[in-house]
């Protein structure tokens, strides 16, 4: 009477295969009698295609009514699972690791594939594609890793094993080119998150892109990954970054983002005085202050359910904060020359600022509590001249009559565009003021040049300053000339020396970095600010027009007044 024998694969199937006396089998994904021992090639094969299983896995054979199992160097082993009561004899020349329950999974880490990375829409499959293959190279597991235009013909089985869809139209597709361990379908399992994963990130960036907003460069990619985490964790945000980078562009998408459904609502700390800031945010009714002839709905209470966007935060008036304050803690406003009729509202808040707000907090400028309020998450929004990518973008994305203002700029003249230090009015500036017939790289560095000396604020200088025309070496700086020189001016300034850890600050702040900008840039050799090039100084020192605006300001206010 024949044995039965119940070979399972971990995950996927069973099947009993039958054994008769003195009858052998060879069990494996494509077993091969030739390489078992020249006794045992009388057996027949039983084949399983599962990457699981390796080439020859097991031989089974009965003899003197035993069934015997030699493992024939799989690469996962032979589990046994008994029937309670059962015994088995085992033989080894080596030591044997028993683990009862379950096969046992490959201890390693369940982290999925890095981010994909990708420049334009088209290109997410690609990037998806080398994450996926990067990740199973570091696992040490071979795999083909391909990807296909997806026609959704593929049958339902094999989509759910090794056929990913993704959200640009393709699918991502992953086979095994050799025996995988235990863990195969957990690396799957892996693998379905992290495509869900990025096909949501693609999703959000396409919403984000339809809104007008650049995401070519990396870096502003991972700004925007910032700002869906922060709305789907309900977090305020705090946006810092030079003026025409794209904050409010974020702050919206922050709204979108958040799923909110009341409305999205902006506000200027900087263009309005106490009383009328104070009104716009919290209301007034009639009389409140002067010129408040009617009643004023204030933001907070038209923007409950939605998000309140408060730009340039650190210009906002000293006695204004304590009535942000409260209403970030409990919630509660009241309006301005009301009855005292406390009210409430649910807003999320993004907040945004050009300047350097922890040393304004840090100076006294800015409370420290509202400071903590506000900055649920900090999110640093670089410049352009660090987002090529997003300028490349910009300009294709610019219609003209024969191409778009990318292709019709040649390579020079591209060059030139790239290493300007824009923000985004005057890269739009720039691209209506390309010709419109211009043919395909018809506007060379000559004509692009004339362009940013007609639209930017400080044309660019024709000649470098004579300052650091001198020589093209690095410049060399007498450090302890220039210290000394700060130091003199702070003291003369403050009548003291420098005694506590602000002093220091303010002293690195308004009077050393101002002398080494100077130095640096060539800014000292001249005789007006208004004799400044900014888009030749940035490039200079390597440093946006931000930096070159605010340290050339205190340089000429205190040093040359």
């Amino acid at each position: 009477m024949p044995s039965h024998l119940v070979v399972e694969v971990h995950g996927n199937t069973s099947e009993v295969v039958e054994l008769d006396e003195n009858d052998a089998i060879l069990i494996g994904r494509d077993p091969d009698l030739h390489r078992l021992a020249p006794a045992d090639r009388a057996a027949r094969t039983k084949t399983f295609v599962q990457p699981s299983v390796s080439a020859n896995h097991l031989l089974a054979r009965r003899a003197g009514g035993a069934i015997e199992l030699l493992d024939t160097d799989s690469r996962n082993g032979t589990w046994l699972r008994l029937p309670p009561g059962d015994c088995v004899q085992v033989h080894s020349k080596k030591a044997l690791h028993v683990q009862l329950s379950a096969p046992p999974t490959v201890p390693e880490t369940q982290d999925g594939p890095a981010d994909a990375t990708w420049l334009h829409p088209g290109d997410f499959h690609t990037g998806l594609a080398a994450a996926v293959s990067a990740w199973f190279d570091q696992l040490g597991m071979s795999v083909r890793v391909s990807t296909a235009p997806d026609d959704r013909a593929a049958p339902v089985l094999v989509r759910r094993i090794g056929r990913l869809p993704l959200a640009n139209g393709y699918f991502l597709e992953v086979v095994s080119t050799g025996t995988v361990d235990a863990s195969w379908d957990e690396k799957l399992e892996i693998l379905w998150q992290y495509v869900n994963t990025q096909n949501a990130v693609f999703a959000s960036e396409k919403e984000t892109r339809d809104e007008g907003l650049v995401l070519a460069s990396p870096v502003i990619r991972r700004v925007h990954r910032q700002i869906g985490n922060a709305a789907q964790r309900d977090l305020r945000v705090l946006l810092i970054g030079a003026s025409g980078v794209g904050k409010d562009g974020l702050a919206r998408c922050y709204h979108r983002l958040s799923r909110r459904p009341g409305p999205f609502i902006a506000k200027n700390c900087s263009m309005m005085s106490h009383d009328l800031l104070r009104a716009e945010l919290f209301g007034a009714e009639p009389g409140a202050f002067t010129g408040a002839v009617r009643r004023i709905v204030g933001a907070v209470e038209a923007c409950h359910g939605g998000t309140l966007f408060l730009d340039e935060i650190g210009e906002m008036p000293a006695s204004v904060q304590p009535f942000l304050l409260t209403f970030l803690d409990r919630g509660e406003y009241e309006r301005m020359g009301g009855d005292g009729t406390t009210r409430m509202s649910d807003v999320r808040l993004v907040c945004a600022t050009n300047k350097d707000l922890r040393a304004a907090t840090l100076r006294g400028e800015f409370r420290e509590d509202l400071w903590y309020r506000i900055a649920g998450q900090v999110v640093h929004v670089p410049p352009l001249r660090e987002r090529p990518q997003d300028v490349e973008a910009f300009l294709r994305a610019h219609r003209l009559e024969r191409g778009d203002a990318w292709t019709v700029l040649d390579p020079a003249a591209r060059t030139l565009a790239l290493d300007h230090a824009w923000n985004f009015r005057e890269l739009t500036a720039f691209a209506m003021h390309l010709p419109r017939d211009a043919a395909a790289g018809g506007v060379n560095a000559g004509a692009c040049g004339a362009i940013l000396d007609d639209i930017s604020l400080a044309p660019r200088a024709s000649t470098p300053p004579a300052a650091h025309a001198v020589s093209s070496a690095e410049p060399t700086l007498d450090l302890a000339r220039l210290a000394s020189e700060a130091f003199q001016y702070f003291a003369a300034d403050h009548g003291h020396e420098l005694r506590r850890w602000n002093d220091v600050k303010e002293y690195v702040e308004r009077y050393l970095k101002p002398l080494l900008f100077a130095e640096l840039s060539g800014a000292r050799d001249l005789a007006r600010r208004e004799d400044a090039a900014i888009p030749a100084l940035a490039s200079e020192i390597d440093a946006d027009r931000g930096t070159v605006l605010k340290h050339l300001q205190r340089y000429f206010e205190r040093f040359k007044r």
